[in-house]
């Protein structure tokens, strides 16, 4: 395909609405650096697709570009402003090369941005205001009206910009795009199916292109994404013909070892201009779920089942009615279908195929500060710390020996008063996970008075506590620990005489180390710095606590930055 330098795709330009009745802001004179820094700090973006303009007489294909008001008003402040538009067919910047200040404005331009310029000639608007968009956006409309016939089919391009010419130049900053290739034919048929917003005199103009389009056929894409360990994989694609405006109908073909997921697959769709169409297949290995799900012994749960193929229709045998990839049983069907399970596998029958599914049950999840008052309750329970809880700076404590399970989630327990420990006593049996103590006050110890049980995956934030636990008797584990204390001493104060115990890999940050029970431990390190802190943790791999250098993340939070 050959294109001469004044290549004709449309018959008239239009600039859509960027003067009409603005109220101009009064232009002043900005502080030395104050107009580059202005400049440089706005952001630019382009409007999702494109849209029809449907003035009967001009109608078109319309591009927006947007800018937050705040920008707007810092560069309408400022002398030799100009914002524009550039639109060309997008079949120009398969051959010549995307448009960038340099393509257009350039030297050596390649497009030619103005009558008689040297180059492709594509569309240039320019005006020096926008219109208001919105309560906090800006925007300024550039379009293509009264196409020719054979463009209607035909893919253009638009991109918006705004330069800035003082007595060194002018600067050119280019929207950041946002799929903007779209076609007349396209998006009137769109228009068309979206239902009932437009009136009939724009309906018509929609039907007018739909009608003069040369290209009455096009083609349509069929996909089959298998699933792996790294997501789903395109595993082959095939396109096929069809007329514009007919429905699309994919024929699944079979994978062995595979089942078609028909609540993410599309298998039929209209046929849309310019090759829009997709029908995208998505095949899940037979007999993994890939899902797990916690849940509440004590009230109602949902469980997103939308991964799963086939409606659910029961759990462990009780049934269940699924609504849109949801299902919910109470305290009794959790209790029953718990006592139904072959440990932490439980049995998700749908109406195409079986899954076994890994279900923790809990006796709470606790989501408010006022429920860790449970743990005294039922000390052999097991919990779940279902998001970050807040003290405001009230007192509690674990004071009946904790015999049970209570797994922090990767979430926290702020700003509380726990006393020479949050738990008093963690008892033979009893497991402490993934949790994270955050701006704690204490008279000792941060987490544990005492433990006789497991430790494993915790973060101690305390301006005050003199350590994590207090003392480690026989049969403690105490694995991975990142310790932040602004007086502490040690991570562990002292080992109870005769304990078999096993300390292993702990960091931390410490206002007065002394070490403690700590040379007992493999792999400890106290630091004096968060940035050496930082560094270990980033070295050590672990997948509870990661470190960039700058910040840490606990379970991918953040935790604490430099």
């Amino acid at each position: 395909m050959k294109f001469g330098k004044m290549t004709c795709f449309f018959a008239a330009v239009f600039l859509a609405g960027a003067l009409a009745g603005a109220a101009l802001p009064a232009r002043r004179a900005v502080a030395e650096g104050g107009a580059a820094e202005a400049f440089e700090e706005a952001v630019l973006v382009m409007k999702n697709g494109a849209s029809v303009r449907t003035n009967a007489d001009q109608s078109g294909l319309r591009f927006t570009a947007l800018m937050d008001k705040a920008d707007y008003a810092a560069l309408s402040a400022l002398e030799g402003v100009t914002f524009g538009m550039l639109i060309c067919p997008y079949d120009y910047i398969e051959v010549f090369g995307p448009l960038t200040a340099e393509s257009v404005f350039g030297e050596n331009a390649v497009y030619a941005a103005e009558s008689g310029g040297e180059g492709v000639r594509i569309m240039c608007v320019t005006a020096p205001a926008m219109v208001e968009e919105d309560e906090r956006t800006m925007a300024f409309n550039g379009a293509i009206v009264n196409l020719l016939t054979e463009n209607i089919d035909r893919e253009f391009f638009g991109v918006g910009f705004v330069s800035l010419t003082d007595e060194s130049g002018t600067r050119y900053k280019f929207a950041a795009e946002n799929d903007n290739r779209r076609s007349a034919a396209y998006v009137a048929q769109r228009a068309l199916s979206s239902g009932d917003s437009y009136s009939e005199e724009q309906r018509a103009v929609f039907r007018g292109y739909m009608e003069r389009n040369p290209r009455q056929e096009t083609e349509y894409a069929v996909r089959c994404f298998l699933e792996t360990e790294n997501g789903y994989v395109l595993d082959k694609s095939e396109r096929f013909s069809a007329r514009i405006g007919d429905t699309a109908a994919a024929e699944p073909p079979v994978y062995e070892g595979y089942a078609l997921h028909e609540k993410m697959s599309v298998l039929s769709a209209p046929v849309y201009a310019n090759g829009r169409t997709a029908l995208d297949l998505y095949y899940v290995k037979e007999g993994n779920a890939g899902v797990s799900f916690v849940a509440d012994r004590s009230g109602g749960n949902v469980f997103d089942t939308r991964a799963l193929y086939g409606e659910v229709l029961s759990v462990n045998g009780v049934p269940v009615t699924e609504n849109e990839g949801r299902i919910e049983l109470s305290a009794e069907e959790i209790a029953l279908a718990e006592s139904n399970a072959a440990g932490e596998e439980w049995e998700f029958v749908t109406s195409a195929r079986s899954y076994s599914i890994e279900v923790q049950a809990y006796d709470k999840i606790i989501t408010r500060f006022e429920e860790l008052e449970l743990l005294n309750d039922n000390p052999a329970g097991k919990y779940l710390l279902g998001e970050d809880v807040y003290g405001e700076g009230a007192s509690f404590r674990v004071t009946e020996e904790f015999i049970g399970v209570f797994d922090g989630g990767g979430h926290a327990i702020c700003d509380a008063d726990v006393g020479k420990g949050l738990f008093k006593t963690v008892g033979m049996g009893g497991r402490i996970c993934n949790l994270r103590l955050k701006d704690v006050y204490a008279d000792s110890a941060a987490l544990a008075y005492e433990t006789y049980g497991s430790i494993e995956n915790v973060v101690a934030e305390s301006g005050n506590a003199d350590c994590v636990i207090g003392s480690a008797g026989e049969g403690a584990r105490v694995s991975g620990v990142f310790a932040l204390l602004g007086s502490g001493a040690c991570f562990v104060e002292e080992i109870a005489e005769g304990g078999a115990v096993s300390l292993s890999d702990f960091v931390g940050v410490f206002g007065a180390y002394t070490g403690g029970a700590d040379a007992f431990a493999e792999n400890y390190s106290p630091c004096g710095t968060l940035a050496d802190a930082c560094g270990i943790v980033r070295d050590a791999g672990w997948d509870w606590l990661a470190s960039n250098g700058t910040r840490v993340e606990f379970f991918g939070e953040y935790v604490v930055t430099l």
